[in-house]
């Protein structure tokens, strides 16, 4: 993906495909741009094409995290990113949020610190949707 692929709606959000996925993903970035209160810069852009672009690094691990927590027996589908830090702080956090077979109504999310790939949090979907402070 290419910065200038990144074309956000009136929500704040985009869609993407990643490799792992024939399926497209949505992109929310509303919290690090306050719901339009901010514009989105060419550094977030970069850093989040910059993301989207190694998921063959992050994908695998979400993947194997959520696995690891059902013994390996469940399908999955990443449906979301949620970025939840902006540009100008130091650790930049996303949210994936991923539909599961074994708990349809939840689903499962998880967050990870970019550019470390560290899981810092994970639970159902909600967890891929908002920081604790």
């Amino acid at each position: 993906m290419k910065p200038e692929d990144i074309a956000l709606n009136e929500l704040c959000m985009f869609e993407f495909y990643i490799p792992q996925s024939d399926k497209p993903i949505l992109a929310d970035l509303s919290l690090p741009l306050e719901e339009g209160a901010r514009p989105l810069t060419q550094e977030l852009k970069n850093k989040v094409a910059g993301l989207i672009n190694l998921s063959t690094t992050w994908y695998p691990l979400a993947v194997k995290r959520i696995k690891d927590e059902f013994n390996g027996d469940v399908d999955l589908r990443l449906v979301g990113l949620n970025i939840l830090t902006d540009e100008t702080q130091k650790e930049f956090i996303f949210g994936l949020n991923f539909d599961v077979s074994k708990d349809e109504e939840h689903g499962r999310g998880l967050q990870m610190s970019f550019p470390s790939f560290e899981i810092i949090k994970h639970g159902d979907a909600e967890a891929s949707m908002f920081l604790d402070y």
